[in-house]
This record gives C-alpha cells, structure tokens and sequence, in this order.
C-alpha cells in the first residue's frame, strides 16, 4: 500500500477502503500515508491566502479534525479525495476569517483579571502602578504565543473563566482540538513565573469544577 497507482480510483478506493477497515492497525497505516499525501496540498491551498505559517497549522488541525470524524461515512464515488479535502479545507478557512472578526483584547482582559486578584483599593497608586507593571508582563508573555488559537485560548480559560469545553462551542471547534491546544499553550507558557501563578490561581479550580 506504500506506492500509489497514478490511477486516483485505484488508490483512492484503496485508501479509503484501508481507512474504514475494521482493524486498528490498517487504520492507522493508512491514515499516516494520508495524512502525509495530503497535508502539503492543504498546507499551499491554505497559504495561497496569505495566511500566517501558525495560522496554517490551526487550520490544518482543523480539517484533519473533521475528516477524522467524517470518514467513517464517507462513500465512495469515483471522484479524487483531493476534491473533497480541498472544500473541506475552503470551509475551514472561511470559519478561520469568521473567528477572527472576533477580536479580544489582551490588555483589557489583562486589566480585568489582574484587577480581580488585587485586594488593594484601586485609588492606592502603588498597588496601580503594580497592576500596570504585572498587565504589561502578561501582556510580552502571551505574544510569545505565535498560535493565534493558543492565545484564544488562554484567554477564554483563564481571563474569563469558559471551560474548555465552552471555548470549544464558542470557536466552533472539536473538544479534543481545545484541550490539545490548551494543553500545549500552557507548556509553552510554562516557563513563566507570571503565568504559572495565574494558572495554579484559576486554572486548576476552573478545570475540575467546568470540565
């Protein structure tokens, strides 16, 4: 199964037939060669838009998502999967460019939060000056986050308190792909004293009370 016929319906059917089967092992053989015969023409259709190499990679994990989840119905009908995995990837970008009409604003999510975790009267200068300096720290260590979907994220979880699995209705997005994402996101941020201060101080009750 490793060299495909330059006949698609052959290969096609084959793959898809491989993909369905009822054994774990064919499975997941026939899904690295597809994932890897596919993704770099996913990959050029998706920055034929001009849109960023992390953003890509969102998008990407996002098609894959679907595709996982639809192949077992899918059917045959002669036509190159190419067809159907380039409208899927259409779509996906579209739903990419409709998130991203929705804008958050780090700083004044910052600002919100780190002003619920002060005690301090909000007239003290010290403890504004303290605010100020802590918002602008948060702030350089979230644009360390080149994933747009990471930053979002974060943001949901920790600034205003969706579970992952709001975030996951809100974005539109399959749970396991937030919960990924999350996942990789906080180890990114991990290295932080800041944010992993935040994260023991809302993250951990958030996610066993909101999972």
């Amino acid at each position: 199964m490793g060299q495909w016929s330059s006949d698609h319906k052959q290969s096609d059917k084959a793959l898809i037939r491989d993909l369905q089967s009822n054994d774990p092992k064919t499975q997941e053989t026939a899904f690295d060669l597809f994932y890897a015969r596919f993704t770099p023409q996913i990959k050029r259709q998706i920055q034929r838009r001009g849109i960023s190499e992390a953003d890509a990679e969102t998008i990407i994990s996002d098609v894959w998502d679907f595709v996982v989840d639809a192949i077992p119905e899918f059917e045959y009908q002669g036509i190159p999967i190419w067809h159907w995995l380039s409208s899927i990837t259409r779509n996906k970008i579209q739903e990419f460019g409709r998130m991203q009409k929705t804008i958050f604003n780090p700083l004044v999510d910052i600002e919100t939060k780190t002003e619920q975790l002060t005690a301090e009267p909000e007239h003290n200068p010290e403890m504004r000056a303290a605010i100020t300096e802590l918002q602008a720290a948060i702030q350089r260590e979230l644009n360390k986050l080149a994933n747009r979907l990471h930053r979002e994220i974060i943001l949901l979880h920790y600034f205003h308190d969706f579970s992952l699995k709001e975030i996951a209705k809100k974005l539109d997005k399959n749970y396991n792909t937030i919960k990924v994402n999350h996942g990789r996101a906080k180890e990114r941020l991990s290295q932080s004293p800041i944010l992993k201060k935040l994260f023991a101080e809302t993250g951990s009750r958030q996610t066993e009370c909101k999972q």
